[in-house]
């Protein structure tokens, strides 16, 4: 089978040749000369120019070094972060705590001084209701102190000096 699609082969090999001298074209090339040293000039510095740009060795190492020195410059900095925040997370828990003991101290000193007013003013109720039982016997001799005064003065105006 092999020498079969070798004899396959060939036989499309010279067909295609055949046909290909057949179909050919002639061209003419004017300073033929200058453009081929032109070409061999233009890939010459093409190979200039990717000799220039190949990346050197030492470069690549300086830049792995400096990335690495950065990564391990961010990684302090995210821990310091970190840190920092954990710091700040216990400070406002702690001063919230503070705020919250400070509201029910507060809450209970205000009870008690309201409790302290009631006390008093049921105090001074007491005190004004004895003083009042003494008072009334007071006012009744003011009451008394002024009909007579009154009296005075009516039998005073009505006898003409």
């Amino acid at each position: 089978m092999s020498n079969d699609n070798e004899k396959e082969m060939e036989t499309n090999f010279e067909s295609l040749a055949s046909s290909s001298l057949s179909s050919q074209h002639i061209f003419v090339v004017n300073n033929l000369e200058q453009r081929i040293r032109q070409s061999f000039s233009d890939f010459s510095k093409k190979e200039i120019f990717i000799n220039k740009w190949k990346p050197n060795e030492e470069i690549l190492n300086d830049i792995e070094k400096y990335s690495k020195l950065i990564l391990v410059n961010i990684d302090n900095c995210l821990r310091e972060l970190r840190g920092s925040l954990f710091g700040m997370t216990d400070l406002t828990i702690e001063s919230l705590q503070s705020y919250n003991n400070s509201i029910s101290n507060t809450c209970d000193i205000v009870d008690i001084v309201i409790k302290n007013s009631y006390s008093v003013l049921a105090k001074v109720c007491l005190f004004y209701g004895s003083v009042n039982q003494n008072i009334k016997p007071m006012v009744q001799q003011v009451k008394d102190i002024k009909r007579i005064v009154d009296l005075f003065e009516s039998q005073f105006s009505s006898s003409n000096f």
